[in-house]
């Protein structure tokens, strides 16, 4: 950039022109301007040459997110002062690229709290899109990408309540590859977990629309899990916390998938000796914590006992195909054809779904179940009550995730499998 036009927005002369302008001028300015501009609700506006701010101020009023950009460093430091969650000023040269920010689709299908959550990210990012209830984890994601106007998109999964923080964040994808996929890790508050494919992800849009994976393709890793498409990136900042358990189903659900996931290798069953293998260690460990805590919360119980069932049916049956795990059909029948008559009494009801349940029979068949996996697994379930519970979610450490990119090579034979 030439300097003297670095010099000329920052010089006293630059100021003398604009001296009478202001923001009772800015205001009647910008209502005109949009009347003719007709932007939709909670766009996105970019000022170049902001100044001091005050047609951007005026924008973010009219219930719009504003990034302001200007070379003096003069200006933006008093433009600062007024800046929010919504309206943000940076030193920029116009001359060179910028930044850009991505959109932001929330994707729901059938959980109990998503509408509550939904509400809570339109606070943090009103500019959220939303994906409702298309079946299936490839079809809702490309339905998502669809929504998403811009080159990436981030995908937030409905039982994830994001930080605020999040928003804030500036990421420098000049270390990712174009194709990468970065998730970011998610706090489970039934265990306390920081783990896996967190709820919050930043997706090209080219990849989801390639993608197939879960219920699009017919058999191998990509059936189970995203994880097994190529170049996924986890990361260990924690943005979001999962919950997971506004009701015993959505609880057990989430228990059982885990329970199943967790007990398999490259996405497939595996000699169950090889668990506590080095390469197996976290997941082990993981898969632990989901059959033994969670009593301290809401519905925790339930989280537990479908881990250990999931973890049961992969390892101790031959008539149960694992890749079920990923069809949410067939739990919606499990659970009432079966799990829901089991366990059904007067003793708990759910205040949101209506669901009367004995916790009596619950914890009874939830011990049965990790006396079983201890015995034929050899796995060291604890039974953790409440004090327990929470004991445990205090003290344990989470292990740094990485994930090192899988070859294509590698992907290709989980799929030809």
């Amino acid at each position: 950039m030439n300097t003297k036009y670095n010099n000329w927005f920052d010089s006293k002369y630059y100021h003398i022109l604009y001296k009478n302008r202001n923001h009772k001028e800015a205001k009647v300015f910008i209502k005109k301007l949009l009347k003719h501009i007709n932007l939709n609700s909670y766009s996105k506006v970019l000022d170049a040459g902001c100044g001091k701010g005050r047609h951007s101020i005026e924008i973010e009023k009219l219930g719009h997110k504003v990034t302001g950009i200007d070379l003096s460093n003069n200006s933006i430091k008093f433009a600062k002062k007024f800046e929010n969650s919504n309206l943000k000023f940076k030193v920029h040269d116009i001359s060179k690229p910028l930044n850009t920010e991505f959109d932001v689709v929330f994707i729901s299908y059938d959980e109990p709290n998503a509408d509550e959550n939904y509400a809570d990210l339109l606070e943090k990012c009103p500019w959220a899109k939303r994906s409702h209830g298309v079946y299936g984890s490839d079809a809702c994601h490309k339905a998502a990408a669809k929504l998403a106007e811009t080159e990436r998109f981030i995908s937030i999964d409905a039982d994830n309540k994001v930080r605020a923080d999040f928003f804030e964040m500036e990421l420098d994808l000049t270390k990712f590859d174009r194709s990468d996929v970065l998730s970011w890790s998610g706090k489970n508050i039934v265990n306390g977990l920081v783990y896996g494919n967190g709820g919050v992800k930043l997706w090209p849009k080219k990849v989801v629309e390639q993608m197939r994976t879960h219920e699009a393709v017919d058999s191998g890793a990509g059936a189970v899990d995203f994880c097994w498409d190529i170049h996924y990136h986890q990361l260990n900042n924690i943005y979001s916390d999962v919950y997971n358990n506004a009701t015993p189903y959505q609880a057990y659900r989430a228990g059982f998938r885990e329970g199943v996931k967790l007990a398999l290798h490259d996405g497939r069953p595996m000699d169950w000796r090889q668990i506590a293998d080095r390469n197996n260690f976290k997941n082990h460990r993981r898969l632990l914590v989901w059959m033994s805590v969670g009593q301290d919360v809401q519905n925790g119980l339930w989280a537990m006992y479908g881990a250990r069932l999931g973890c049961y049916l992969t390892n101790l049956r031959n008539d149960w195909d694992y890749k079920l795990v990923a069809d949410f059909e067939w739990h919606n029948q499990y659970w009432a054809e079966t799990v829901m008559p089991m366990f059904a009494g007067n003793e708990e009801t759910c205040p949101v779904s209506k669901y009367n349940w004995s916790k009596t029979a619950l914890m009874a068949e939830t011990v049965k179940l990790g006396k079983l996996l201890r015995q034929e697994l050899k796995l060291d379930i604890a039974e953790l009550d409440e004090a327990g519970s929470r004991f445990f979610k205090a003290s344990f450490f989470n292990p740094h995730r990485l994930a090192p990119h899988i070859k294509e090579s590698d992907v290709e034979q989980f799929i030809a499998e």
